[in-house]
């Protein structure tokens, strides 16, 4: 208004020149205000889309934070994986050992039950030869009994023929005290005999007798040995029975190595599928970081509060800067032509255009950011219930085992009745016995509870962070509508 009143007043003082025409200074007059108006409306679209720009830059900061977040939770998975992996590897080689170890120690339990058996078999053969030999002595000796028992009723009998005549003679000699000198001769011939048999029986008595002796600690040593192969004998039945026991034993723990083998097959199955599935996640992070613009790779550090208003303070003195710089160009131009309304109205569809274009790709990108997460938080889940149930699966199988090993070490009623309760007792306190068969459990066992509490750590993590974001995001869009609406407001 000010300004129409002093054109009006320089117009009335020189209406008096005859060279400045009324219809020409009407004409500039209007042409001015048209461009006053179309530069007020021009600036004010500039500011809009200023606005607009900065709140799109805003938002992309937001997701260039969510996406850093992400890559970092992404990263500590990753290596927490790596660290799984390196577990797993570490407990196969551990096993394959062990199964090289058990492998070893059957062979060698087969050769020893082997060479156990043909000691047995040679014992067996040499107590049979000593029996037979018993047996020969036990009957030589029974005929040498019978020969001296023989001898013995010869020389009694011998020595009673002789005796009796003797006494007789002796008797008589007595009785005639006058005998001739042949007569006792005669009656003297048999006493150099008797006495010369008495001592051939002695002799044969103790010869006898001695060796009577000798095949009586013969017999006593014999005997001696048949019990010390006996004894032998039955420490080398119980070595068998005890490495029989060994070797089943052995071979329940080769049928358990092999279930275990097959296990870590489908683990490591497992864990390339999820390897792939993290690989594809990530190919998936990379080419949405792609396809994001130039603008949305920036420092993903937060600043603090002072740089970002200093950044804020700057952006806005380029604003003015560059205003400032648009008018004098106008200003040097002498007479500007009047604009025309097609190219204001093109300039203002265009700039709406890019402006209607563009929202709609600010909106969508995070609500894509947020179904990816959903669909990263879904994916985790699915794979934490088929581990939980494998899991689950797994630690059924290994009680059941464990409670038929039991039932068959035990009695046939007791090893049932201990099946069936144990059974029981399984289906009506699983978390209990988890919870005692993770005390008592094996490494590869505890290593899977740590990946669940990995993996449930993880998830737990992820949300937090995106709900985390998507309330930041809310809170700072609300900030900015009721900013915006101050704004037109106060104007």
């Amino acid at each position: 208004m000010l300004t129409d009143v002093v054109i009006e007043e320089d117009f009335e003082l020189r209406s008096d020149d005859l060279w400045y025409s009324k219809q020409d200074l009407e004409n500039d007059l209007h042409l001015a205000a048209e461009l006053g108006k179309t530069l007020l409306e021009r600036n004010h679209e500039l500011e809009q889309s200023l606005q607009q720009m900065y709140t799109n830059n805003q938002e992309q900061l937001q997701e260039i934070e969510y996406l850093s977040k992400q890559m970092e939770v992404l990263r500590t998975m990753n290596e927490q994986h790596a660290k799984v992996y390196e577990q797993l590897d570490g407990v196969a080689r551990e096993l394959e050992q062990g199964n090289r170890k058990l492998t070893q120690d059957n062979r060698a339990a087969q050769q020893r039950i082997q060479s156990l058996t043909e000691t047995v078999d040679g014992l067996q053969s040499h107590m049979d030869e000593l029996q037979e030999q018993v047996e020969q002595l036990s009957a030589s000796q029974a005929d040498r009994a019978r020969r001296e028992q023989a001898l013995q009723q010869q020389r009694r009998s011998s020595m009673g023929a002789q005796s009796v005549p003797c006494l007789k003679e002796l008797y008589d000699m007595h009785q005639d005290k006058y005998l001739t000198q042949d007569d006792f001769r005669v009656c003297e011939r048999p006493w150099p005999f008797q006495m010369e048999e008495l001592t051939a029986g002695t002799e044969a008595e103790e010869e006898e007798e001695e060796e009577r002796a000798a095949l009586h600690e013969l017999v006593q040593t014999l005997e001696a040995q048949l019990e010390a192969e006996r004894s032998r004998r039955y420490e080398a039945e119980q070595e068998a029975e005890a490495t029989v026991e060994e070797n089943s034993l052995l071979g329940l723990r080769l049928v358990a190595l092999e279930g275990c083998r097959a296990r870590q097959t489908e683990l490591e199955a497992e864990v390339e599928e999820l390897r792939q599935l993290w690989r594809a996640e990530v190919a998936s992070t990379r080419r949405a970081q792609r396809a994001l613009p130039d603008d949305m790779f920036l420092n993903t550090e937060e600043q603090p509060a002072g740089e970002q208003e200093e950044e804020e303070e700057e952006e806005e003195e380029e604003e003015e800067e560059e205003e400032e710089e648009v008018v004098p160009e106008e200003k040097r131009v002498g007479k500007p032509r009047p604009r025309r309304q097609s190219d204001g109205a093109l300039q203002g569809t265009s700039g709406k255009e890019l402006r209607r274009r563009h929202r709609p790709t600010c909106a969508r990108r995070p609500r894509a950011l947020w179904c990816r997460g959903v669909s990263l938080l879904s994916e985790v889940d699915a794979q934490y219930s088929a581990l939980q149930r494998q899991y689950d699966e797994l630690l059924r199988r290994s009680q059941e085992g464990s409670l038929s090993h039991k039932a068959v070490q035990t009695p046939g009623g007791r090893s049932v009745h201990a099946h069936a309760h144990a059974h029981a007792s399984a289906h009506t306190h699983r978390r209990r016995l988890s919870s005692s068969a993770s005390s008592e459990a094996p490494e590869y066992k505890a290593l899977f509870m740590e990946i669940f509490t990995c993996i449930q750590k993880t998830k737990g993590d992820l949300s937090d962070t995106s709900v985390q974001a998507i309330h930041k995001i809310q809170t700072r869009q609300t900030r900015r509508q009721s900013q915006s609406i101050q704004t037109d407001e106060t104007q």
